[in-house]
C-alpha cells in the first residue's frame, strides 16, 4: 500500500476555477457553498457557520523562526480549510494518484507536488507525467517509464531510478543528491542547476543531455555515455568518469578538481576555461580537446593522448606532468610524474 498525499491548490486537476461574475444572489464570500473568513489564514466555514475540516500538511521550509512567539499556538488537529502560503499548496489530481496506485499506469498524469516518499513504483509508466516540485525521496523508480516527464525541482534524494528510460524528461533544479540512475537512459534530459552530489549515473546514457551548473560532487559516471553533453560551469569536484565516454562534450568553465578521467574518452571536448587542479586523466583520449584558457595544476597525463588538441601551452604544461606514453602536440613536453 502506497500513502499519496494530494496537494489541493483550490484547483480541480490544476485548472483553475472558472471566476463567477457578480448578480443577483452573489456573494463575493462564498465559494462553493463555503464561505471564506477574511485573514492570512484562509479558513473557512460551511453556510451554517460550521468549520470545514480538511487534512492538510504545513511546510515551513526556509521559513525563520528564530524570535516567533509561539506559545499559545496549537498546531496539532488544527481545522483548516486550505493555507495559501507560497510553496505550501498541494495540487496533485486525486483521480491521477489513485490511478497510479492502483495501476503503476499514468502516462500525463497531474502529479504537481504529489507526496510520493518511500513510494514502491518499480516499472511505472510516468511517459510525459508531470511531477514538478513532487516528493520522491527515498523511492523505488526502478525500470520506470520517465520519457519526457517534468520533474522539475522534485525532491529525489536517495531515490532508486536505475535503468528508468528518461529521455528528455525535465529534471531542472532537481535534488537528486545520494540517487541512483544506474544504466538509467537520460538521452537528451534537461538536468541544469539539479543537485547531484554523490549520485550514481554508472553506465548511464547521457548524449546531449544538459548538466549546466549542475552540482556533480562526488557523483560517478564511471562508464557512461555523454557525447555532447553539456558540463558547462557543473561542479565535477572529486567526480569519476572512469571509462566513460565524453566525446564532443562542453566544458567549459567547469570545476573538475580531483576529478577522475582515467580511461576516459573526450575527443573534441570543450574545455575551455576549465578547473583541472590534480584532475586525473591517466590514459584518457583528448584527441582534438581544446585548452584554451583552462587552468591546469598537478594534473596528470600520463598516458594520455593530446594528440591534435588546440590552445595547450607550454606554460599550462609546466603545472602538469605525464609519463613515456602520453602524446603531445609538436613542440610540446611534459615532466615526469612522481
Amino acid at each position: 500500500m502506497i500513502d499519496f498525499v494530494a496537494r489541493d491548490e483550490g484547483y480541480s486537476g490544476g485548472v483553475p476555477r472558472p471566476r463567477r461574475e457578480a448578480g443577483p444572489g452573489f456573494d463575493p464570500g462564498v465559494e462553493d457553498g463555503v464561505r471564506r473568513r477574511p485573514g492570512p489564514a484562509g479558513l473557512r466555514e460551511a453556510r451554517d457557520g460550521s468549520p470545514v475540516k480538511v487534512r492538510v500538511r504545513l511546510i515551513l521550509s526556509f521559513a525563520t523562526l528564530s524570535f516567533a512567539t509561539l506559545s499559545f499556538a496549537t498546531l496539532s488537529f488544527v481545522t483548516l480549510s486550505s493555507i495559501a502560503a507560497a510553496g505550501a499548496v498541494y495540487a496533485a489530481d486525486p483521480d491521477d494518484l489513485a490511478r497510479l496506485r492502483d495501476t503503476l499506469a499514468c502516462e500525463e498524469c497531474d502529479l504537481r507536488r504529489a507526496d510520493l516518499k518511500n513510494a514502491g513504483l518499480t516499472g511505472a509508466r510516468l511517459a510525459g507525467a508531470s511531477l514538478s516540485d513532487a516528493e520522491l525521496k527515498e523511492s523505488v523508480l526502478k525500470g520506470a517509464d520517465l520519457t519526457h516527464a517534468d520533474l522539475r525541482r522534485a525532491e529525489l534524494e536517495k531515490a532508486d531510478l536505475s535503468g528508468v528510460r528518461a529521455s528528455g524528461a525535465i529534471l531542472l533544479g532537481a535534488d537528486a543528491e545520494k540517487a541512483s540512475f544506474v544504466d538509467a537512459d537520460l538521452t537528451g534530459a534537461k538536468l541544469a542547476n539539479s543537485e547531484l552530489e554523490h549520485a550514481d549515473l554508472s553506465g548511464a546514457r547521457l548524449d546531449g543531455a544538459d548538466l549546466r551548473r549542475a552540482d556533480l560532487e562526488r557523483s560517478h559516471f564511471d562508464g557512461a555515455e555523454a557525447a555532447g553533453a553539456d558540463f558547462r560551469q557543473a561542479d565535477l569536484e572529486r567526480a569519476s568518469f572512469r571509462g566513460a565516454r565524453l566525446d564532443g562534450a562542453d566544458l567549459r568553465r567547469a570545476r573538475l578538481s580531483r576529478t577522475s578521467m582515467a580511461g576516459a574518452r573526450l575527443r573534441d571536448a570543450r574545455l575551455k576555461g576549465a578547473v583541472l587542479i590534480r584532475t586525473d586523466f591517466t590514459g584518457a583520449d583528448l584527441t582534438g580537446a581544446d585548452f584554451d584558457g583552462a587552468h591546469f595544476r598537478r594534473t596528470i597525463l600520463s598516458g594520455a593522448d593530446l594528440s591534435g588538441a588546440s590552445d595547450l601551452t607550454a606554460k599550462q604544461l609546466e603545472s602538469a606532468c605525464g609519463d613515456a606514453g602520453t602524446k603531445l602536440p609538436d613542440g610540446l613536453t611534459v615532466r615526469a610524474c612522481r
